[in-house]
């Protein structure tokens, strides 16, 4: 209610514009607040999920774990929707083989399941994209490129270039058109900065929104802000109160993930 609802409003204001006339300033804006609004809507009602289960006596796992603290492409997937991404890997990955076969096949495993994994969320070529390419990096990662990062000295640079491209392929998961996608993505390397046009897109409640969420999303810090509010029965109830207030009062509510 409090970040990914405001931040989808950006969002959807840019993604509503003329796409191909964006300038790169709020094209990675518009792009950001959508990789921001897509984890705080999903984890957020997953955790609901797991809090009403508790009132019935059902313990359910954790679906997300700091996913954009990520610091290689095979972490984020260990870090995001670990409900699907455990089932492909016990359903499909493992009975395939997994990587107990040579690494040919190994990598056609990998391969198959993210074609799977994208079509799994809908019958779209943008999706199916989206997943071929995680299918791709996954591979690359597996026979070179894991061990560029491995030997990385300053990991918040991989954390970086990860954050970077997981924004890039939500713009292609977020695109209805794999043209649409491509224009987009395009306007955010060639569109020009121009820093003032982002005055048209922000307001104070969206800038606090975003510097939230960049800090309990775990990008900036994993454990600060879980620390600080879990077991504090106040701050627990001030949030809720604030949902509350933003549930009353706002008439853009949406839940973008139930689709899926």
């Amino acid at each position: 209610m409090l970040i990914a609802n405001t931040l989808a409003e950006v969002a959807e204001k840019v993604w509503n514009t003329d796409i191909s006339k964006l300038d790169s300033t709020v094209a990675w804006l518009g792009a950001i607040c959508y990789t921001f609004q897509i984890y705080y809507d999903f984890s957020g009602y997953s955790d609901m999920a797991i809090g009403l289960g508790k009132m019935f006596g059902f313990d359910f796992k954790e679906n997300f774990n700091h996913p954009y603290r990520a610091e290689s492409i095979r972490e984020f997937w260990r870090r995001w929707h670990i409900s699907l991404s455990t089932w492909f890997r016990d359903y499909v990955y493992i009975p395939l083989g997994g990587s107990r076969c040579s690494m040919v096949k190994t990598c056609w495993n990998i391969f198959v399941v993210f074609l799977l994994t994208g079509i799994w969320h809908g019958a779209n070529w943008t999706f199916l994209a989206w997943g071929l390419v995680y299918g791709i990096l996954l591979i690359n990662e597996r026979l070179w490129l894991g061990k560029i990062l491995e030997k990385n000295p300053v990991k918040f640079i991989n954390r970086i270039i990860i954050f970077i491209v997981v924004t890039i392929l939500w713009v292609v998961f977020r695109a209805g058109t794999i043209v649409d996608a491509w224009t987009f993505i395009s306007r955010m390397f060639v569109g020009g900065f121009k820093p003032i046009n982002l005055l048209n897109y922000l307001s104070g409640m969206s800038v606090i929104a975003f510097i939230c969420a960049s800090i309990f999303g775990g990008f900036v810090q994993a454990h600060m802000s879980v620390k600080a509010v879990k077991g504090n029965a106040f701050v627990c109830l001030v949030l809720l109160l604030l949902s509350l207030l933003f549930l009353v009062n706002s008439t853009y509510n949406p839940f973008i993930y139930y689709q899926f």
